[in-house]
């Protein structure tokens, strides 16, 4: 495998997990704020980034790719919200910044002529898509509205079960 890719890719599995760990604060901080529906929802969010670079390591592995694990060292620093408002623009930025890491991934694979990584970052490209676009409809709902224990209940309803 071309080492340049390998390299992203490794980088894309070390910002899947500090995105995770974002998720899993958050649904901690708005579950102390009284929101467990939301809470739910982000700790949904949470195995979800798991899960994506677990596909990552699955498809290295499965290429017989040598994962640096060491390099995956997750320094992660805590941000403190007082509001789901809050929590939503973060979650918003955070995907924003995933979306980023992955188009370069992408071009990497794309450059090196190495269709099979171009496969997989087309699936990651198109969740991507839906992340920003919950994400950002989170967001303008928490703004538009005066009501978040409604929207805090209808987070809850969410089942990561039935999304696989």
């Amino acid at each position: 495998m071309n080492k340049k890719l390998l390299f992203a890719m490794q980088h894309q599995i070390k910002e899947e997990y500090l995105n995770a760990f974002a998720y899993l604060d958050m649904a901690n901080q708005v579950m102390k704020m009284g929101y467990f529906g939301y809470a739910k929802w982000l700790f949904s969010q949470y195995r979800e980034e798991i899960d994506h670079a677990e596909k990552t390591i699955d498809f290295l592995m499965n290429r017989h790719a040598e994962i640096d694990v060491r390099s995956l060292r997750i320094n992660f620093s805590f941000e403190t919200y007082t509001n789901p408002l809050e929590v939503a623009k973060a979650a918003f930025k955070n995907e924003c910044l995933v979306t980023s890491l992955i188009s370069k991934t992408y071009e990497i694979a794309a450059e090196v002529k190495d269709f099979q990584a171009v496969d997989l970052y087309d699936w990651f490209i198109a969740e991507q898509t839906e992340e920003e676009k919950s994400t950002r409809q989170l967001v303008k709902r928490l703004t538009n509205s005066n009501n978040w224990v409604m929207i805090d209940q209808e987070l809850g309803k969410r089942d990561f079960n039935d999304e696989k």
